[in-house]
């Protein structure tokens, strides 16, 4: 049987491309992720031509020769196209951004007026809470003081307004809260939509996937080159 005198020579150029297309098939199936298309098929229907003529030993060398330099062409070409698609699609899935959002809520003005109002409202439900337990307190050790001389409808009496009182106490301390929280949550949440028209801006123009807040640890590590802190640039548009 004839040897073929071309497969010293090209079989180091037949494995390079090998390994390129298995590099590609790699980035491929990345990429397929994406519903992108990639000449795949093209590339397989190229390479096994060449498999075929490269170990065969009986056909014309100078037609051998003339039909691998063509596919080998094909698939480099190929493979020049479809690889940097893939590639960029990939890179282009995993981009984010990232922020801490109450680094972001406690930099607004409005937030430090809204705390400041909030204070005032909770200063003033505390002193009248204390006013009505030191009344309370009042009331129940003059009962105390008295109670052994009082005649039973008095004592009936006091007793009865004690618990009135304690009830009225208990009652207005819920209350107090309850209003706090509401009041809270009035002047915070429009500061927090604000936030997130913000944060969804900016993901939309720049095309991040996501964008993760980083309070409490929830993410100890983000990879800076390929996520973008974007804390600064929220707030700068919150100024605008």
């Amino acid at each position: 049987m004839q040897k073929n005198p071309i497969l010293p020579e090209f079989f180091p150029r037949l494995i390079s491309k090998i390994c390129t297309f298995a590099q590609y098939n790699t980035k491929k199936r990345a990429c397929d992720k994406l519903n992108h298309k990639t000449p795949y098929t093209a590339m397989t229907r190229n390479l096994l031509p060449i498999l075929a003529l490269a170990l065969c030993g009986t056909a014309n060398v100078a037609a051998q020769t003339e039909i691998i330099g063509e596919q080998a062409d094909i698939v480099a070409e190929t493979v020049a196209t479809a690889t940097p698609s893939a590639a960029s699609a990939a890179y282009e899935y995993a981009r984010f951004g990232y922020l801490s959002y109450n680094d972001v809520l406690h930099s607004m003005p409005a937030y430090a007026e809204a705390q400041q109002t909030l204070a005032e409202m909770r200063t003033s439900c505390e002193a009248e809470l204390r006013r009505s337990e030191e009344n309370f307190s009042k009331i129940f050790a003059e009962f105390i003081e008295g109670q052994r001389s009082f005649p039973e409808n008095i004592l009936l009496k006091r007793q009865k307004e004690l618990h009135q009182l304690m009830e009225q106490t208990l009652k207005f301390k819920e209350e107090a809260r309850a209003l706090l929280q509401k009041s809270e949550q009035e002047v915070i949440e429009p500061l927090r939509r604000q936030i997130d028209n913000a944060i969804r801006r900016i993901g939309l123009e720049r095309g991040y996937a996501y964008v993760l807040n980083t309070d409490n640890n929830t993410y100890p590590f983000v990879n800076g080159d390929i996520g973008t802190d974007i804390t600064a640039d929220v707030l700068e548009l919150l100024q605008q």
